[in-house]
């Protein structure tokens, strides 16, 4: 027999209907990752000068011993002293301006970036790249074994390949050597340089060309730059879009939200759409275990990957006070990732230090496996 529903009495109102935005709210406390971007300005770039000198320091060190070199920096409006720089270069030249009809061994642009986030010309969309000038620093400046630096965030480096490949069209006759150094994570920036090398033998296709990503490390004032990791010119706005999803996570989760679940997606490569693995952030929403600023990360094996204290998020909380934590990350291997639960500890090692909060007690953390 069925149940009638329950008649509301007259003196009580019915509920007011809630919106979709507040129903996706309730049911999901996954942060919207649009909402913690970070926009660059002119005064972001003023604040980080010494690592975009330190960044730009390290790369010219390689220049030393070439033959005599221009170095091309800013526009007007972008006040970042940079004569140091300069000096690296035998001729010790500190240009501002863009002569026309000179050729320089190396360009740092940060003229066109400023016209990318500041752009009061109709002529020229705002946050578009600016092919025209990309192609006067390119092609009609830079000699034929120059290299080109150019200043950029995240919303520039996406549209950097297709940009090159209207600019150079779909078949290039020079081989090119490309870096990029991620200098910066909330706002993201970055310096990418562009070195021709020689004339290839016969055209190619700039979008399978190699590129080598470095990620900058600071400790104090002291820097210093990762491992080098590889792709292809085409996966970079995919590469640098993950990159910059984590990032954004990392400034989400830098302060404790308790009571709060929030599974991100984490990839076997940068520049893949295959999920290796989801890291669920569980922050306890217990004042004790609040108060002990502790951080644990647990993987889930396969005998445990439909508990109750897995999969719910009372379990979820329960897991938290088990392992005495502020915050809990739950580790758990996509359906068809069959890696044992040695390599998925080995893999989670560096993702797992991102998500720790600001007043964490501990410098590492500890990995512990479901039976433990």
């Amino acid at each position: 027999m069925e149940e009638k529903p329950e008649k509301i009495p007259s003196s009580q109102e019915p509920p007011q209907e809630q919106s979709q935005s507040e129903i996706k709210k309730e049911k999901s406390p996954i942060p919207q990752i649009e909402n913690y971007i970070h926009p660059v300005n002119i005064e972001t770039l003023k604040s980080i000068e010494d690592i975009i000198e330190f960044t730009l320091k390290n790369y010219t060190k390689k220049l030393e011993q070439s033959k005599d070199s221009n170095l091309i920096i800013k526009h007007k409006e972008i006040d970042i002293k940079l004569p140091e720089i300069a000096s690296l270069f035998k001729q010790k030249e500190y240009v501002t301006e863009i002569n026309d009809n000179e050729q320089y061994e190396a360009i740092f642009d940060c003229v066109n970036f400023y016209h990318f986030i500041k752009n009061d010309d109709e002529k020229i969309e705002k946050g578009k790249i600016d092919i025209n000038l990309l192609d006067k620093l390119f092609n009609k400046n830079l000699s034929q074994k120059g290299t080109l630096l150019l200043l950029c965030d995240y919303q520039y480096l996406t549209q950097l390949c297709q940009s090159f490949k209207s600019l150079l069209g779909e078949k290039y006759s020079t081989k090119l050597f490309m870096k990029l150094y991620i200098i910066y994570k909330l706002p993201f920036i970055s310096i990418i340089s562009i070195q021709k090398l020689y004339p290839a033998k016969e055209p190619y296709d700039i979008s399978n060309e190699k590129m080598l990503s470095y990620e900058l490390n600071k400790a104090e004032k002291e820097y210093s730059f990762s491992k080098p990791l590889s792709y292809t010119f085409a996966q970079l706005s995919k590469s640098v879009t993950y990159m910059y999803q984590i990032y954004q996570y990392q400034g989400y989760f830098y302060n404790l939200h308790p009571g709060t679940i929030t599974p991100v997606k984490i990839k076997d490569k940068l520049f893949t759409d295959d999920i290796a693995f989801t890291i669920s952030v569980i922050d306890s929403k217990d004042k004790e275990l609040i108060a002990l600023n502790k951080c644990a990360a647990v993987i889930i094996g396969i005998n445990f990957a439909n508990e109750f204290s897995t999969l719910t998020a009372e379990g979820n909380m329960s897991l938290c006070q088990q392992c005495k934590v502020s915050r809990l990350l739950l580790v758990r291997a996509a359906p068809f990732n069959f890696d044992p639960v040695h390599v998925i500890k080995e893999k989670i090692s560096g993702y797992v230090l991102l998500f720790k909060f600001n007043s964490c007690v501990d410098q590492s953390m500890s990995i512990m496996l479901m039976n433990e």
